[in-house]
């Protein structure tokens, strides 16, 4: 047994010191977590749908040459040099995770009632002017809703994730209808990344 002894106790010293003397591995890749997170451009709007209706009244008749206003507290009632959230019809959502830019535009009406056009700002004979106005800015500051030409209704003034107020301005053409039917236009709001 002293024999086994004698073999065996340096065979284990040698596959002792062979273990010990094999260098540990080193890390010979590293991993790296790559994240991409898209600029996202959403707006939505409160309302979509609106009548104008200057005596808030079940007839919702409009005249000519009449300026009404998308106000609550009468489409009549033009609001304060610096409009309040009380004074705007609609509420803008920004769901977007960057600053945005907003243009508005209103297209020509059309239907069975009179089919006025968008005069740009200026009302006449067959044209109708709209303006958009902002909470917190003034009145004076409104801005023209052009029928196919870039408005521009908000710059910047919309962080991510936020709300806007904002109303309308119209005023109707000056020459009396041919028709007493209904007729609609669109307001396309359109966002950019700012």
């Amino acid at each position: 047994m002293k024999k086994y002894l004698r073999i065996l106790l340096p065979l284990v010293a040698v596959i002792s010191a062979l273990v010990y003397a094999i260098p540990a591995m080193a890390a010979t890749t590293a991993p790296v977590t790559v994240t991409q997170v898209f600029a996202y451009i959403s707006i939505s709007n409160s309302a979509s749908t609106y009548t104008l209706n200057p005596d808030n009244s079940a007839n919702g008749l409009v005249t000519q040459a009449t300026t009404y206003y998308t106000n609550p507290l009468g489409s009549l009632t033009a609001p304060s040099a610096t409009v309040t959230d009380a004074q705007c019809e609609w509420t803008m959502t920004n769901g977007s995770n960057i600053p945005i830019d907003l243009t508005a535009n209103m297209s020509n009406f059309s239907g069975s009632g009179e089919n006025s056009t968008n005069g740009s700002g200026t009302a006449g004979a067959t044209a109708y002017a709209a303006w958009t106005y902002i909470s917190g800015a003034a009145l004076s500051a409104k801005v023209v809703m052009a029928s196919s030409a870039s408005s521009a209704m908000l710059s910047n003034m919309l962080v991510a994730t936020t709300t806007k107020k904002w109303g309308m301005m119209f005023t109707t053409q000056s020459n009396a209808p041919a028709s007493g039917g209904s007729s609609t236009a669109t307001i396309l709001v359109t966002a950019t990344a700012h």
